[in-house]
């Protein structure tokens, strides 16, 4: 069996995986509580999926399928920047988006068909995916203080396709004497790997996001849980300290929560009786006090 063989049947194989990882997502996004953007990866995998495999038949297929296998390329790295910006609750962009799937679309039908060249299809196709994983990491930088730790899986998978990416321009470009025959096979391998392990860390980084929340709510639920001694008579409440503190110090100091002081009515009725009297009604509302 022929190299060129191997490396179409390991990118088919790669591919149905691809695929196979979408089809779990999409299981988790239909059983399991999801945050906003996780139906965007799961569309992008599916399309990164169905990439890998229309590569793997490219011979036998006819030459529009190449410009078929950058778009979706494109398009299921693009979702995943979308799903990325809405997990992070930034503002939606769609335009922005849809123009850089517009973008590698027309630079892939430009360099197939109207000015074929090879090279110029891959430096365009190699240029926007940089800026894509550049994006995504971007964002994930913002992310890490809320879920309390980075997701190393998966901005090591993006630095790789990013570092990848760059190589590539590199070699086709001619420059440094890097051969580009050897890093357009050895793609076969790194490209097909590293998509996988961006799905799985998509997920995690889902699962992470949970963990975050429940550990606030763990936490939160630890600062009101014991017994808190409290006096009789003037409602002090005893500190780890041993320190007597009032009410509002003691409960602002272990939870998020703020007083806001007034008078009951009956309060209002014993201390001031005449105005009461004049209300005519010793429920009167109570007034706002320091």
């Amino acid at each position: 069996m022929d190299l060129a063989l191997d490396f179409r049947t390991l990118t088919l194989s790669t591919g149905v995986l691809v695929l196979a990882l979408s089809a779990a997502m999409l299981s988790v996004r239909l059983t399991r509580r999801t945050y906003p953007g996780f139906g965007l990866w799961v569309l992008g995998s599916a399309c990164a999926g169905a990439a890998m495999v229309l590569v793997s038949a490219l011979g036998a297929l006819p030459e529009g399928a190449r410009v078929v296998s950058d778009v979706l390329s494109s398009l299921g790295l693009q979702l995943v920047v979308a799903g990325l910006e809405r997990f992070v609750g930034r503002d939606r962009r769609p335009g922005l988006h849809a123009l850089v799937v517009l973008a590698a679309t027309a630079a892939s039908a430009l360099f197939l068909w109207v000015v074929p060249s090879y090279r110029a299809r891959v430096v365009s196709g190699e240029l926007l995916y940089l800026v894509q994983v550049i994006w995504c990491l971007w964002l994930l930088v913002g992310l890490s203080p809320a879920l309390g730790g980075r997701n190393r899986l998966l901005e090591g998978s993006l630095w790789v396709q990013g570092a990848w990416s760059a190589l590539r321009l590199v070699a086709v470009m001619g420059a440094g004497g890097v051969p580009f025959g050897l890093f357009y096979e050895i793609t076969f391998l790194v490209y097909p790997a590293v998509v996988a392990v961006m799905i799985y860390g998509l997920t995690d980084l889902d699962l992470q996001r949970t963990e975050a929340e429940l550990r606030a709510s763990v936490e939160e639920v630890q600062t009101l849980r014991g017994i808190i001694p409290i006096c009789s008579y003037c409602k002090k409440v005893r500190d780890d300290q041993g320190s007597w503190q009032q009410v509002e110090t003691y409960v602002s100091e272990h939870t998020e929560a703020a007083f806001s002081h007034g008078i009951c009515p009956r309060c209002y009725a014993e201390n001031w009786p005449e105005e009461a009297g004049a209300s005519g009604d010793p429920r009167a509302p109570g007034r706002a006090g320091g």
